[in-house]
């Protein structure tokens, strides 16, 4: 059986974006499996995994019931296979509570492209990541885009590799071992999906449209750049 690259989809908006562009340029086969879905027969067996890629979500990674337990046990299983993992928001909160860390509310929610008073989103490279495969050919700092209202507390075995600037939430992307990366904030956005999660997102249909895709559309390119390359890198290591 051909291996592929799984996408875990936790709420039919949050699709991958730009990481399944990527993936379509560089030939890589990939499922989506809609875990969210009334239909969904379960998790695939470890030889059909080439990555493991699990989305975001309104869940919380501290919820309760089968859908999230089950996922975390899912997530665990890969991680001690060594399966290729990358979590986003939701997917990285999962990954450090697996890992051993906590999954706590946030000081304050983080939306949008910027805090409410002013500063953009950013997110640096941590001081000992100046060699971190996962930032090739890209600078020391990116915008992006947040959409979360719980962060993490790491355990000693999850490194901190990308630090929150201008918001609240310092631990932003995170690696375990050499094999699983977690993202807090958002680098998978195209055109589409931004579109989508503005018309059904809870916390995005508040806020006020037509600034944010201002806002997008001034940072567009360099947006699409710095996932395009995050994601090419990141299965760039394993496919």
């Amino acid at each position: 059986m051909e291996k592929k690259v799984h996408f875990i989809r936790n709420v039919e908006r949050e699709t991958p974006g730009l990481a399944l562009d990527v993936l379509r340029e560089m030939k890589v086969p990939y499922v989506i499996i809609d875990a969210d879905a009334a239909a969904f027969a379960g998790y695939p067996d470890y030889s059909e995994l080439l990555a493991v890629v699990v989305l975001g979500g309104p869940d919380s990674a501290n919820d309760d019931n089968q859908k999230i337990i089950a996922e975390l046990n899912f997530i665990k299983s890969c991680i001690a296979a060594g399966i290729p993992y990358l979590g986003i928001c939701l997917g990285m909160q999962m990954l450090v509570k697996v890992c051993g860390g906590k999954v706590v509310i946030a000081p304050e929610k983080e939306t949008g492209f910027q805090h409410s008073n002013g500063n953009p989103y950013f997110v640096g490279r941590a001081a000992c990541a100046a060699e971190e495969l996962l930032f090739r050919n890209l600078g020391e700092h990116f915008r992006v885009f947040q959409l979360h209202g719980e962060t993490v507390e790491l355990p000693a075995s999850v490194e901190l590799i990308g630090e929150g600037q201008g918001g609240s939430c310092k631990n932003q992307i995170v690696k375990y071992k050499n094999s699983a990366y977690g993202i807090q904030c958002h680098f998978e956005m195209n055109t589409p999906l931004f579109k989508r999660l503005l018309d059904e997102d809870e916390d995005l249909r508040v806020m006020k449209r037509a600034e944010l895709l201002s806002e997008f559309a001034e940072i567009n390119n360099e947006y699409t750049a710095t996932g395009k390359t995050l994601f090419k890198n990141f299965f760039s290591l394993f496919c």
